[in-house]
C-alpha cells in the first residue's frame, strides 16, 4: 500500500515564510538544544487514506451481433465506423418463408384452441340423443341375437313338429290323389283313342271299298291320304268302271261317284285328324297327371325330409355363429352404453389436459416463429459505434451464427485494475477513485469502484485481486480502450478534523502523548488519535486548533519543517496552519 499525506495549507507560502524567519532568528537567540527542536501548528483539514492500483482502460459494453437464424441477406444499412442509436435497423434477411411459418403457426394455434374448446364441451344434446338411440338399438339387437341362438340350439318346437307331420300326411294324400288322377286319365284317354282308331279304320275301309268298287283299284296306306282326284284320274279309263256301269241297272253318274269318293276321303281325313287330336290331348293330359304325381312325390319327400330334420341334433356351426353374433351384439351394447356414460359424464380431463398441452405447444411454436421473424432484422441494442462488419453481400446465404457486426459503446468506460492482497479488505463498492492516464497526466478522471473479484491472481508469488472501476467519461475527448492508468482509491476520509504529523505523537505506557509548546516550553499532553494515513494523524481529543506541537527529531537539522515539506502521495487538505 502506498500511503502519503498531502498537506495543502491556506496561506502556505506565508506560513512557510514565517517559519523560515523564525528559524533564522532562533539560530542566533536560542540555546543549542532549542535550535534542534522542530514544531508544527495544529490545523484543521480533510484527511484521506487511499490505495493505489495500476490498470488499463476498457469498454465493457461491446457486442457481436448475429441473426440467430439462417436465411438470405436482404439489406445492409451501416458500415464500419458508423455511429448508431439504440433500436436502429442495421441489417435484415428475406422474410417470406418466416412470414409463412408465422401464418401457419397461427393457423395451428387456432386449430388447437378449437380442439380444446371441443374437448371442454365435447357433446351436444343431439349427440346424447343419438347415443341413447344407439343403446336402444343395441339392446334390440341382443334380443334378436338371443332368439337366433335359442332357435339354433332348438330349431323346432312341438308345434313345428306337429305342423311338419301334418304336412307329410297332406303330401301323402296329395300323392295318392295325383296317382288316382293319373290312372283315371290313362284309362279314359285310352278308350277315347281306341274309339277314334276304330273310327279311322272304318273310314279307311269305306274309302278303300269305294275305290275298289268304282275303279277296281287297291289303295295302300300311303295312297289313302292322296287327294281323291288322283285316284279318280288313275281309274277313269279302267274297264272296271265301264263294266260296272254297264251291268248296274241304275249306275250313278261320274259326278255322284266323285262326290261319294270325296265324302269318303273327307271322312277319312276327319277321322285321322280326330285321332291325332285325341292322341295329343291324351298325351298332354297324361303328362300333366304324371307331373302332378312327380310334384306330389317331391312335396312328400320334402315334407318327410323336413320332419326328419326335427329329429337331428342342432347344427354346431350355426350355434357357434349365433353365439358370436350374440357376443358381438353384447359388445356393441357395452360400447354404446360406455359412449353414453362418457357423454353424460362431461369433458374427459385427460383429453382436456392433452388439448391444453397442444395449445401450449402451438403457442410456443408461434412465439418461436415470431421470434425467428424478429431475428430477421438486426437492431442496435444500445448507442454504439460499429467496429467491424461481416463480409457478406446482399443475396448471400447467412448462417445463424455468422457475425454480422461488432459494436462498442465508447461512452461506457472501465478501468481494469489490480489491488495487492494487503489492501483488498479496505475496498468496498462505490468508493471514490481518482484516475490518472499515463498518456494524459494533465487530465485527471474520476470514477467509482464497481466490482471486486472474489478470486485472486497469482504471479511470481505475488497475490492480487482484479478490481473494476467505472470511469466517468470526460468531455471533449474520446478515451481509447487499452490506455494504461493509475488509480487512487479513497478508502477513508475525515473532513474538518484536527491534523498533526504522525512524528509529533509518541507512546507513553498505554497512552498516546504529544509535546505542546506552552510559554516557549514543551509540555507533555495525552491525546486520543483517529484516522492515520501514515505521515499524518487525526487528533480527536487533547489538542486545539492553532496549538504548536513538537516533532520528534530524526536528524540534527535547523531547517524549518512544514506539512508541505513532508508531502508524499496521499491526502491531507488542511484548513490552515503549518510547522513552527
Amino acid at each position: 500500500m502506498k500511503r502519503a499525506i498531502l498537506l495543502i495549507l491556506l496561506l502556505a507560502f506565508l506560513v512557510e515564510g514565517c517559519t523560515a524567519v523564525s528559524g533564522i532568528t532562533s539560530r542566533f537567540t536560542k540555546k543549542p538544544e532549542e535550535q534542534t527542536r522542530q514544531t508544527v501548528q495544529v490545523q484543521r483539514g480533510t484527511l484521506e487514506e487511499s490505495v493505489s492500483a495500476p490498470g488499463t482502460v476498457s469498454m465493457p459494453n461491446k457486442k457481436s451481433l448475429t441473426f440467430g437464424i439462417s436465411a438470405t441477406l436482404k439489406e445492409m444499412k451501416v458500415a464500419e465506423g458508423d455511429t448508431v442509436k439504440k433500436g436502429q435497423v442495421l441489417a435484415s434477411l428475406e422474410t417470406s418463408s418466416l412470414e409463412r411459418t408465422v401464418k401457419q403457426a397461427k393457423t395451428n394455434l387456432d386449430n388447437a384452441k378449437k380442439s380444446l374448446e371441443d374437448a371442454r364441451a365435447p357433446y351436444k344434446d343431439s349427440d346424447i340423443a343419438k347415443a341413447r338411440v344407439a343403446v336402444a338399438n343395441a339392446r334390440v339387437a341382443i334380443e334378436n341375437a338371443q332368439k337366433d341362438l335359442d332357435n339354433a340350439k332348438k330349431p323346432y318346437s312341438d308345434e313345428d313338429v306337429s305342423q311338419l307331420s301334418a304336412a307329410v300326411r297332406n303330401a301323402q294324400v296329395a300323392l295318392d290323389s295325383a296317382s288316382t288322377d293319373l290312372s283315371t286319365s290313362q284309362t279314359d284317354w285310352e278308350a277315347k283313342v281306341k274309339d277314334a282308331q276304330d273310327a279311322l279304320s272304318n273310314t279307311k275301309d269305306t274309302y278303300r271299298q269305294k275305290v275298289k268298287i268304282y275303279y277296281g283299284l287297291e289303295v295302300n296306306d300311303a295312297e289313302l291320304y292322296q287327294d281323291p282326284s288322283i285316284i279318280m284320274a288313275k281309274g277313269a279309263t279302267s274297264e272296271t268302271l265301264f263294266g260296272w256301269m254297264a251291268l248296274h241297272p241304275r249306275p250313278p253318274s261320274q259326278d255322284d261317284i266323285a262326290k261319294e269318293m270325296q265324302t269318303a276321303w273327307d271322312n277319312l281325313i276327319k277321322a285321322g285328324d280326330n285321332l291325332s287330336g285325341l292322341q295329343t290331348q291324351s298325351d298332354k293330359a297324361i303328362t300333366n297327371a304324371q307331373n302332378n304325381v312327380v310334384k306330389a312325390q317331391e312335396s312328400l319327400a320334402q315334407a318327410q325330409d323336413n320332419l326328419a330334420k326335427t329329429e337331428e341334433a342342432p347344427d354346431a356351426l350355426i350355434i357357434e355363429l349365433r353365439e358370436k353374433q350374440l357376443q358381438l351384439a353384447q359388445a356393441t351394447l357395452r360400447d354404446a352404453e360406455a359412449d353414453l356414460a362418457k357423454m353424460l359424464a362431461g369433458p374427459d380431463p385427460i383429453d382436456v389436459a392433452s388439448k391444453e398441452v397442444q395449445v401450449s405447444n402451438a403457442e410456443g411454436a408461434l412465439e418461436q416463429a415470431q421470434i425467428n421473424l424478429a431475428k430477421a432484422t438486426i437492431l442496435a441494442p444500445f448507442d454504439s459505434v460499429i467496429t467491424k462488419v461481416g463480409s457478406y453481400n446482399v443475396g448471400d446465404d447467412v448462417g445463424a451464427s455468422a457475425v454480422m457486426f461488432e459494436m462498442v459503446d465508447p461512452n461506457t468506460l472501465e478501468l481494469n485494475a489490480t489491488v495487492d492482497e494487503i489492501d483488498i479488505f479496505q475496498l468496498s463498492m462505490g468508493q471514490e477513485v481518482r484516475i490518472e492516464l499515463d498518456s494524459l497526466p494533465q487530465m485527471p478522471l474520476r470514477g467509482t469502484v464497481s466490482k471486486i473479484a472474489l478470486t485472486a491472481q497469482r504471479q511470481a508469488g505475488i497475490v492480487s485481486y482484479p478490481v473494476t472501476i467505472s470511469i466517468t467519461p470526460p468531455r471533449g475527448i474520446q478515451i481509447r480502450e487499452g490506455l494504461n492508468a493509475s488509480a487512487t482509491i479513497v478508502v477513508a476520509r475525515r473532513e474538518n478534523v484536527l491534523i498533526v504529523p504522525s512524528r509529533a505523537i509518541r507512546t507513553s505506557g498505554r497512552t498516546r502523548v504529544v509535546d505542546v509548546m506552552v510559554d516557549g516550553k514543551p509540555q507533555e499532553r495525552t491525546v486520543r488519535v483517529g484516522l492515520t494515513s501514515g505521515q499524518s494523524t487525526e487528533i480527536t481529543e487533547g489538542l486545539s486548533e492553532g496549538e504548536v506541537v513538537v516533532l520528534r527529531a530524526t536528524s540534527v537539522s535547523t531547517t524549518p519543517q512544514s506539512f508541505r515539506g513532508m508531502q508524499g502521495g496521499g491526502g491531507v487538505i488542511p484548513g490552515g496552519g503549518g510547522f513552527r
